[in-house]
């Protein structure tokens, strides 16, 4: 055999397009865990920040909620209040103890509220210094906790800083961040200032002011131990001012960055915020800002990258076993592939394809001289033989048809035949001799449709013509007591083709299961009509009796033809023979329908195909 190039043969297409595939999927699925693995990382690390500046913010925001708590209580105790209201524009607290001497034990009462209040928070060892001042900065009282010395001139001090006017003109708690503390000025200590005015009680006029000094270790102290990477920056803004924290000291440095994206969805609390920034120095970090709960006041980390490598790093390798593993399993796929897949099978395939879409030609082509040959031989068999044995089941249920047809044909004459000599038993009996004649005459040319016509299908007029001769007939018997009405939507439905003796076992029906057990005058209506338009136009035929109804019961028991008992088997049967030859003519969407109400009516629906007979030729309408 000449032997084709690598690309060409069935191995070579096999090896290249099965390692393609492999490396394909291998590489795509490699990318997206990379990325899913990556960004699960990122998103595990924000959070894992985020828990832990969570947590100091939610200590240092209720210790610093309780001081402010502190601050308000001062500001609007009535005994604070009171005591600024005495003192306001009096002078200093020697001129005014000597006019007023009550007014040196509201300062001792006031002190000491003051201090029982203090006492209460947990929080004191936090507030170094508090200064109650009075609009003459020589009228003031002093409460200080730490070692810093006193001066004489504290409110005065304290009156020409540089923060002073705009905390105490503030609406509100305002933040300048952290000062050097007024009174030492040998160290570098740092403290947290908070000025508020207070209100005379009977006016808005301001009497005085609250000073009270901070601790930074407020903050400082929890984050001495914060899990900070080598490479991490951590940050505390307070007011415009931003700390870069290093082991607890905070040190008033810039803190500038450009966002680039907003990693929504990556943070847990609503008060974080996490993004991609570029810092000056730094390059692309991620930055992630946590709210201490209080205005002005925030944590700000960024993040190590670090860490992130040795994450990507880990990934990365887990990675690389998974590309690994895909890729030997690709080699041995196509090993595989390689040693039991050729031509000829695709060959097969598509024959076994059109064999599945009902095309069942022999085809020589895929008798190869192998053991594939044979493969393809017996698919040839097999399609030549599901041919034969179609034609010979088609034949089979063709005179299947032809013969149910003719035993459902049979079953209806003989069924007829009894109920007429029945009727005709019941007429001698009860009226003697006359209307025999008219009745035998009615009879005669209903025998004579049923013996010498053949055709299985009549127009809609001539089978309203047989209804009403057997109607005659069941008038005899039962008097004016029964009566029945037609309602023909238009003059067009009487050209109509229906099967024969499809409406007669209906009006029995109604007649022996509606009316008969009334034991009343009754009423039977035939309706035609016509529903759609163009191939689905139906033909609507119905029966409808006002007797006693039908339970649901033995509406399946009628559809079913199963007897009900004794002769009830040739008061139903007709129904479920017509029901059959319209749906063996027709299909399974044709055929007859029951409801019924039992005590009020019986309606027995027949739809069939809309087929006009024009000039003797039958029309799908």
């Amino acid at each position: 055999m000449r032997k084709n190039s690598l690309l060409k043969s069935i191995r070579g297409k096999i090896t290249f397009f099965t390692a393609a595939l492999t490396i394909t999927l291998t590489v795509l699925a490699v990318t997206i865990c990379f990325y899913a693995f990556h960004s699960y990382q990122k998103k595990m690390m924000i959070r894992s920040s985020e828990f832990n500046l969570q947590s100091i913010a939610d200590n240092t925001s209720a210790d610093l909620n309780n001081i402010l708590s502190f601050v308000k209580w001062c500001c609007s105790s009535s005994d604070v209040v009171e005591y600024m209201d005495t003192i306001h524009g009096q002078g200093t607290l020697g001129q005014i103890s000597s006019k007023n001497p009550r007014v040196a034990q509201m300062a001792f009462d006031t002190y000491d509220r003051i201090w029982e209040e203090y006492t209460l928070h947990n929080q004191s060892n936090y507030i170094r210094r508090l200064i109650l001042s009075s609009d003459n900065p020589l009228a003031y009282m002093q409460m200080f906790y730490s070692s810093v010395p006193d001066r004489a001139d504290a409110a005065s001090l304290i009156a020409s800083q540089d923060f002073f006017i705009p905390l105490y003109e503030a609406s509100s708690f305002q933040w300048d961040g952290m000062v050097q503390n007024p009174f030492n000025r040998i160290s570098d200590e740092f403290i947290i200032p908070v000025v508020r005015p207070i209100y005379s009680g009977e006016s808005s006029q301001t009497t005085g002011w609250l000073y009270v000094e901070i601790s930074p270790e407020l903050i400082t102290s929890r984050l001495k131990a914060y899990p900070l990477e080598s490479d991490s920056l951590l940050y505390l803004t307070i007011g415009e001012k931003n700390y870069l924290c290093d082991k607890g000291t905070l040190t008033e440095s810039p803190f500038e960055y450009q966002q680039v994206s907003d990693l929504k969805g990556s943070t847990i609390s609503t008060s974080s915020k996490a993004m991609e920034a570029i810092l000056p120095g730094l390059g692309k970090r991620t930055i992630l800002t946590c709210s201490l709960g209080i205005p002005d006041f925030q944590l700000t980390e960024v993040l190590s990258v670090r860490r992130d490598r040795a994450q990507q790093t880990l990934y990365t390798c887990i990675i690389a076993g998974i590309l690994f593993a895909a890729l030997s399993f690709g080699v041995v796929l196509m090993y595989f592939l390689n040693r039991t897949i050729v031509k000829p099978v695709h060959q097969l395939r598509q024959n076994m394809d059109s064999i599945s879409r009902g095309i069942f030609d022999k085809n020589p082509d895929i008798e190869w001289e192998n053991e594939l040959g044979e493969i393809g031989k017996g698919i040839n068999d097999l399609s030549e033989n599901v041919v034969n044995l179609m034609n010979t089941r088609i034949e089979q249920e063709r005179q299947k048809k032809d013969l149910e047809y003719q035993i459902l044909q049979s079953q209806i004459n003989p069924h007829f035949l009894y109920n007429t000599l029945n009727s005709v038993k019941w007429m001698a009996t009860i009226q003697g001799a006359t209307g025999i004649a008219d009745m035998m005459t009615v009879l005669a040319r209903l025998l004579k449709n049923v013996s010498k016509r053949s055709e299985s299908m009549i127009t809609l007029k001539e089978e309203l013509e047989l209804a009403g001769d057997y109607f005659q007939i069941q008038q005899y018997r039962y008097g004016s007591s029964i009566s029945i009405r037609y309602e023909i939507a238009s003059e067009d439905l009487f050209g109509c083709m229906v099967h024969r003796f499809s409406l007669q076992p209906l009006i029995e029906n109604a007649l022996f299961h509606g009316l008969e057990p009334k034991r009343a005058p009754g009423t039977i209506t035939v309706f035609a009509s016509s529903e759609g338009s163009g191939e689905t136009k139906v033909l609507v035929l119905s029966v409808t009796d006002d007797g006693i109804g039908m339970s649901q019961e033995t509406i399946e028991k009628v559809m079913s033809g199963e007897s009900l008992e004794g002769s009830d088997f040739f008061k139903h049967i007709g129904i479920s023979n017509v029901n059959n030859r319209i749906k063996y003519d027709f299909g399974a969407s044709y055929g007859i329908t029951i409801t019924s109400e039992p005590g009020v009516y019986t309606t027995m629906t027949i739809r069939i195909p809309y087929i006009h007979k024009k000039e003797g030729v039958e029309k799908q309408a």
